[in-house]
């Protein structure tokens, strides 16, 4: 119940305890959540985590470090018993036309996200070895309260993916899955490519 509450007001900051844009290096991120919030399921797990080249993200800091433990958290997570968790976090930039229709959030009014339409994006994802789910509930795991695997076997709120939908809406961008089951997950997000630009001390997306 204390988790269920924690992850439900963790849920409804998203929109109302929002820090303003900064550059974020997404390897000193992760390197951080390595050291800190996952250090210790990672120890128990002896999960491994494989970076390639990650860029440095113009987002909101705190929502960044959530939307990733949640993603790292649940790939450590759910791996079968007596597996080593392997987790390999990539990027590359894709344009807007490569991107899902649909999966993309419109903007919203007042939202401190820069102006414009941006045409390029950050596909960053995050593939696991673990149980895998049949990818016709691709949808229905970004829901809040909706799980695939009972309470017993595996514990936590329903609500962490949900989060990470909330996160990457506020931010412009989109969340997706592919796994099947038994062969592990991947998870992919999409952010606008936003530079700073520091002559004017303003936020720019490269935009259309």
């Amino acid at each position: 119940m204390r988790l269920l509450i924690q992850d439900l007001l963790v849920y409804s900051r998203v929109e109302t305890h929002r820090e303003t844009f900064k550059p974020i290096e997404l390897t000193k991120l992760i390197q951080g959540l390595q050291q800190e919030e996952l250090w210790a399921a990672m120890h128990q797990s002896k999960a491994v985590i494989n970076l390639g080249e990650l860029p440095t993200l113009v987002a909101d800091p705190m929502q960044m470090r959530q939307l990733f433990q949640n993603l790292l958290s649940n790939a450590i997570k759910f791996c079968p018993n007596g597996v080593m968790p392997v987790i390999t976090i990539s990027s590359r930039i894709v344009d807007k036309a490569e991107v899902s229709v649909g999966l993309l959030s419109p903007a919203k009014a007042g939202d401190s996200k820069p102006t414009g339409k941006p045409k390029t994006f950050y596909e960053l994802s995050v593939t696991d070895n673990g149980i895998g789910f049949d990818q016709k509930y691709a949808d229905r795991i970004f829901q809040i309260f909706q799980r695939l695997n009972g309470r017993n076997q595996y514990a936590g709120s329903g609500i962490g993916l949900a989060i990470c939908h909330k996160i990457v809406e506020r931010h412009n961008g989109g969340i997706t899955a592919n796994s099947k089951l038994g062969e592990g997950s991947t998870f992919r997000v999409y952010l606008p490519v936003i530079a700073p630009d520091l002559s004017q001390g303003q936020l720019m997306a490269t935009s259309e």
